[in-house]
């Protein structure tokens, strides 16, 4: 309200990710998001997930539970899990440039609360989707994405982007 603004809530997020190598080429990727707003919160506000790394929307599309529906749950507590088995398949040079496939497969859980966070039954209720993807890595930071993501909503939402999900 001091710089003028109507409404007064608090948004706090954790997330962890961790990478876990299971040999020379296999990457096991996970990725953890609890997040719990208080206060008068515009509803349009409630799919905001924010972190360090970027924002997204949460829950449901590209950014969270991909298989179900763009921000298909919204509320003040959100708990999402990503896991991805990431497959480094094939180096080759693409555009005079080092470049790499790299195939997934993933499964993602998550649920939300409309009044707010309840850690004991984040267990229940979960909303899952699983799927699969492929990433073109061109040099070393330029990554080109489509994954395929199914649920009990979806058949097959595809997503391309650019970059990893996490």
């Amino acid at each position: 309200r001091v710089l003028g603004g109507d409404e007064v809530f608090t948004r706090t997020t954790a997330t962890v990710r961790e990478y876990t190598p299971l040999g020379d080429r296999v990457t096991l990727a996970q990725r953890l998001v609890v997040q719990n707003v208080s206060g008068s919160v515009p509803v349009q506000s409630l799919a905001a997930v924010q972190s360090s790394f970027r924002d997204d929307e949460a829950l449901g599309g590209a950014g969270s539970l991909r298989g179900f529906p763009k921000n298909r749950y919204i509320g003040k507590g959100v708990a999402f899990m990503n896991n991805e088995l990431r497959w480094d398949a094939a180096e080759f040079g693409l555009l005079g440039r080092p470049s790499r496939l790299i195939l997934s497969t993933f499964v993602d859980a998550g649920r939300v609360w409309s009044d707010a966070l309840h850690l004991d039954t984040s267990l229940s209720d979960l909303h899952t989707s699983y799927g699969g993807g492929a990433r073109v890595g061109i040099g070393p930071t330029f990554v080109l994405a489509a994954d395929v993501g199914h649920s009990s909503q979806s058949a097959a939402a595809v997503y391309v982007g650019l970059g990893y999900l996490f």
